[in-house]
């Protein structure tokens, strides 16, 4: 998952709690350069400073929600007043951490994602096909399928999006970051081992390709 820090989160013990499973991590300093990024690269979901060097928390995110409505969790430096939370909260954040575990917060960045895309578990399904974020395991027909993690993530971005097209441009930042100088033909190899190692082994799911265009996951 594609996921933007706003603020100063220099050495925040989270960060590498998020790597370890798989995340790709922007940041940016400000809550304009954020509003640009969003515009630019649409990130999965967006971790904020409780304090941010050119506008209000309140203010940013009332500006946010005029856009988007991805997931969006306040990382508070203290626990925060009981009142304050909840205007947060009815403003337009999905969550309100301080003092969490990294491996807390990690897990509820990838609950919230999953929740937006309409899941209500960690286990995504399309068709027969099964992957888990929690364990990142797939399984095709019952049957577990082992796969590299950069699969394990193209997998899991086109079933967060089942049906929806997706661009080889978009998928790219998705895995590797706004800075990535991969090209779209290293993507289109992934994508046809993708095929041979999972989606031939489904009955009911496949990963089209649409001429000069992207990708789609398809259930029948």
């Amino acid at each position: 998952m594609h996921i933007l820090f706003v603020g100063q989160f220099s050495s925040h013990p989270c960060i590498p709690a998020l790597q370890q499973v798989g995340h790709v991590l922007e940041f940016v300093p400000t809550g304009a350069d954020a509003l640009q990024f969003i515009q630019a690269f649409q990130p999965d979901a967006l971790l904020v400073a409780d304090q941010l060097p050119d506008t209000a928390l309140l203010a940013f995110i009332r500006k946010l929600r005029l856009v988007s409505s991805m997931p969006l969790l306040v990382m508070h430096r203290a626990t925060p007043h009981p009142e304050d939370e909840v205007t947060l909260l009815n403003t337009g954040a999905d969550a309100c951490l301080s003092n969490k575990a990294p491996s807390v917060v990690s897990a509820m960045v990838t609950s919230a994602v999953r929740r937006s895309s309409g899941f209500a578990t960690s286990v995504l399904q399309a068709g027969d096909l099964h992957l888990n974020l929690s364990s990142r395991l797939v399984a095709v027909q019952g049957q577990e399928v082992r796969i590299p993690p950069l699969q394990f993530n193209i997998l899991q971005y086109l079933m967060l999006r089942v049906g929806k097209l997706i661009t080889s441009e978009q998928m790219t930042i998705s895995l590797y970051g706004s800075s990535t100088d991969i090209n779209c033909r290293s993507l289109a190899k992934y994508i046809c081992q993708l095929r041979k190692e999972v989606v031939r082994k489904s009955a009911t799911t496949d990963i089209k390709t649409v001429h000069r265009q992207g990708y789609v996951l398809l259930t029948h």
